[in-house]
């Protein structure tokens, strides 16, 4: 699997679609610095970030990857590969990889900003804490949007990708329709940052602080991630050779 990794990672070196996981980060928090002041710079990144940026730039990400793999026929490896399966998999492996470096590049960029003068400080354990729920949060749209590109095309994935990570929160995380997947992320960033779903702080007797929702949402979201891998994956293993 090490090898098919690596495969993977060097047909994409330089492409613009990895490009994308290191701008991504950059953008949300030269936006923040810009557009929301000091005081509400963090936490306006963290909400930008968790309902719109993140999901949206992996769904392009991952949907322009399978798309193109498709539009190449996967470079005639479906041919001589006996687990085709594999292909799919190391795809699958290499963006949950990039994911959580790119969540990792936004946690270190956003903490930097709390030594500006004035800034509303995120804690850096709560940030921690908060991009490591992101990370498991939207793994599991990865196999998705991969199979659906794969099926109708990346412009598809990425429009419905878009209007389910951010009509879906807004309309339900913080209701008791919560563990909707798409709401999950948004949900768990109201107990671990104490921000609603539109970037405003809660206030300090908010039913929106209880951290109970974690756990189920952390198991609810990795429990997809299989699932979508799984069947997805063996799917892919029964590809015919076009």
């Amino acid at each position: 699997m090490f090898k098919d990794l690596q495969s993977e990672y060097l047909k994409h070196k330089g492409t613009f679609n990895l490009k994308l996981l290191w701008i991504a980060p950059l953008l949300t928090a030269m936006l923040a610095m810009v557009l929301m002041g000091p005081a509400n710079m963090q936490n306006g990144a963290y909400n930008w970030w968790s309902i719109f940026i993140l999901p949206g730039t992996l769904a392009t990400v991952v949907s322009l990857a399978s798309a193109g793999e498709k539009r190449k026929n996967r470079h005639g490896l479906l041919a001589v590969v006996v687990h085709k399966g594999r292909l799919w998999l190391a795809q699958i492996m290499l963006y949950t990889l990039l994911l959580m470096v790119t969540v990792l590049c936004f946690y270190t960029l956003i903490s930097a900003t709390g030594i500006l003068p004035g800034a509303g400080r995120i804690p850096l354990g709560a940030g921690f804490y908060a991009s490591l729920l992101l990370f498991v949060g939207f793994a599991w749209q990865i196999p998705l949007w991969m199979w659906v590109a794969d099926r109708v095309g990346s412009a598809v994935s990425i429009t419905v990708a878009m209007v389910c990570n951010f009509a879906i929160p807004i309309f339900y995380a913080t209701t008791d329709r919560w563990w909707l997947p798409f709401a999950i992320p948004a949900r768990l960033m109201c107990p671990v940052l104490g921000i609603e779903p539109n970037g405003l702080w809660l206030s300090a007797n908010s039913p929106l602080l209880d951290e109970g929702v974690v756990l189920p949402g952390v198991a609810i979201a990795l429990a997809i991630y299989v699932v979508l891998t799984i069947v997805t994956t063996l799917g892919f293993n029964k590809r015919e050779v076009s």
